[in-house]
């Protein structure tokens, strides 16, 4: 079977990912990682016949996008920054630490949160693994605010219980996620497994369709 190497942003654990990815695309031997540098390494290193991560995720790995997974009707995902003081603007935390899940690496992510964020310098960032390790950066206050895929805001907000300042800059879009063939070569059997993929594929995946 092909192998699909995935780092994807999610609510659930690597293995959870894994296990609702291996489940939705028969004939796919996936394997989920948690880490970008994990991610980075194995896929420098066993060079598989599929990634699937998000756009800029792939891009800094050099790696061409071959099918790009589509929400809305957009390749761009929408996200949101919340803040803790209800009085925040974007200018007062631009100065502070922003809190996001690191998809890019240490030495990118903060060029990624400037872009996303229409900044016009280079925040400081906390980087965290996952998106639930958001939580503990504000209610240790080890960052004001924290930025993450519009899709998952309500169930943070949730589980934050905290009466968080939502902000949404003009800026703050990504690439949703896209599939990569690091070896060069485009596998069709695993293209096929995503566009085939059920609603519960789609729903980790933040994607309705892919092109």
């Amino acid at each position: 079977a092909p192998r699909l190497f995935a780092f994807v942003p999610a609510v659930e654990r690597p293995r959870a990912v894994g296990e609702i990815l291996t489940e939705g695309l028969p004939g796919v031997a996936v394997t989920a990682f948690g880490r970008f540098a994990d991610f980075s390494a194995a896929i420098a290193s066993e060079k598989p016949e599929g990634a699937l991560s998000l756009a800029d995720t792939l891009r800094v790995l050099g790696i061409a996008t071959g099918l790009q997974g589509m929400g809305g009707g957009s390749a761009q995902e929408p996200y949101v920054l919340l803040a803790k003081d209800p009085t925040a603007t974007l200018d007062s935390l631009a100065k502070k630490a922003i809190g996001m899940v690191d998809v890019v690496g240490r030495a990118e992510l903060p060029l990624l949160v400037k872009r996303l964020l229409g900044l016009a310098e280079e925040p400081q960032v906390r980087r965290v693994l996952k998106i639930s390790d958001l939580l503990p950066l504000l209610h240790l206050d080890l960052a004001p605010a924290v930025t993450l895929p519009e899709r998952f805001q309500s169930e943070f907000l949730k589980q934050s219980r905290l009466p968080l300042r939502a902000l949404r800059p003009t800026t703050a879009r990504l690439g949703r996620v896209a599939l990569g063939f690091p070896t060069g070569r485009p596998d069709r059997a695993i293209a096929l497994a995503l566009r085939q993929a059920p609603p519960s594929v789609q729903a980790l995946l933040g994607t309705e369709a892919w092109q």
